[in-house]
Parts: structure tokens; sequence; C-alpha cells
């Protein structure tokens, strides 16, 4: 008999390269971060066009550049996350979404943030025949 759920469990792997400008106390240089990035999530589906993501995204930044709080060798971060979703009329192009998360700066609890995020997400491409 097969499974019929809409819901998945997942495991994503990435990585990243990101630009910034950093202010110095006489001029702004440009830095770059490197990051390793680990989610493991789960996706559950009330219905074709609803339903909400759990999951807890690990990742590990470093900037060789930057040689305070610990940049230089790396940084290890913790973002545990919950979100909502709902595609109007069934129509998965267009999303109407919430979702709160809290990253855990392992070094530095005290940098530690809370994210909350509503919106709506459409895909362009979809709007274009």
């Amino acid at each position: 008999m097969p499974n019929k759920t809409l819901s998945y469990v997942y495991f994503d792997i990435g990585g990243g390269i990101n630009l910034s400008n950093l202010g110095q106390s006489k001029d702004t240089i440009t830095t770059t971060s490197y990051s390793l990035i680990l989610e493991p999530g789960y996706e559950g589906k009330v219905a074709d066009n609803i339903g909400f993501n759990i999951s807890s995204r690990v990742f590990w930044n470093w900037s060789p550049q930057v040689d305070f709080l610990n940049y230089d060798v790396g940084r290890f971060f913790i973002k545990p996350s919950f979100g909502i979703y709902w595609n109007p009329l069934g129509s998965k192009a267009n999303r109407i979404f919430g979702r709160v998360a809290f990253t855990v700066d392992t070094k530095d609890p005290g940098n530690s943030f809370l994210q909350v995020q509503f919106g709506y997400s459409l895909v362009l491409t979809k709007l274009i025949k």
C-alpha cells in the first residue's frame, strides 16, 4: 500500500560566499565571509495548499580578514524556525506565510536574536507567459 501523505522530512546541505562592507575607525573595507550550512527539517501539509515547516539550521560562518569576535577562525550558529503558509486558490506560485526563527550565537549568546516575518511571495516566472 503506497504512502499517500503530503508531508516529508528533508536534510539540506549548502554553502555560501558573502561580500560585506565593514566600517573601521578611518575607512571602510570589503570583507569576504564563507559559510557552511546543514538544515534538517519537516514539511507538514494539512492540505495540498496549507502547510507548516519546522527546521533547525546549523551554520558555521568565518571571515579570514576579520580578526575580532573570532570571525577569522569561525563562528557557529543554530537557527531553529517554525513557519506556516497558505497557497491561495491552490496556486503554488503564490504564498502567504508567517515565520518565526531564533538565531543563537553559540560563542556569545547575548548576540542571539529573534526574527518574525509575515509576507506574500510569488514566482515571477509564473507571471510571464
